[in-house]
């Protein structure tokens, strides 16, 4: 009892730290998982744009790793929580919506 009270200030930082953790963990799970889904499909749409425009054409791989990179960046340790399989299809939907867009 006594090492709880001699640090009391790092005790109650560890609290606090820990409850703000929680704090955005649940604003995250609270989000819907339909508005979390277009926040990154729409999200993935821009990405995939932009490592076309910065490696061009026959560099699918690359382009496909770049845009991984630039997701786990963006989405912290929620995105490195998507499975490889996972992102790809979410990369394939992305790449769906460019066809479709400039088909119109």
């Amino acid at each position: 009892m006594t090492i709880l009270w001699a640090n009391f200030d790092l005790v109650l930082l560890v609290i606090a730290v820990l409850f703000f953790i929680g704090l955005k963990v649940y604003q995250l799970a609270k989000t819907p998982s339909e508005s979390r889904q277009e926040l990154i499909k729409t999200w993935l749409v821009e990405a995939v744009l932009v490592a076309e425009q910065k490696y061009g054409g026959k560099t699918g791989e690359l382009k496909l790793s770049y845009v991984y990179r630039m997701f786990v960046n963006r989405f912290g340790w929620f995105g490195s929580l998507i499975s490889e399989e996972v992102f790809n299809r979410l990369v394939d939907e992305a790449l769906e919506i460019i066809e479709k867009t400039l088909q119109k």
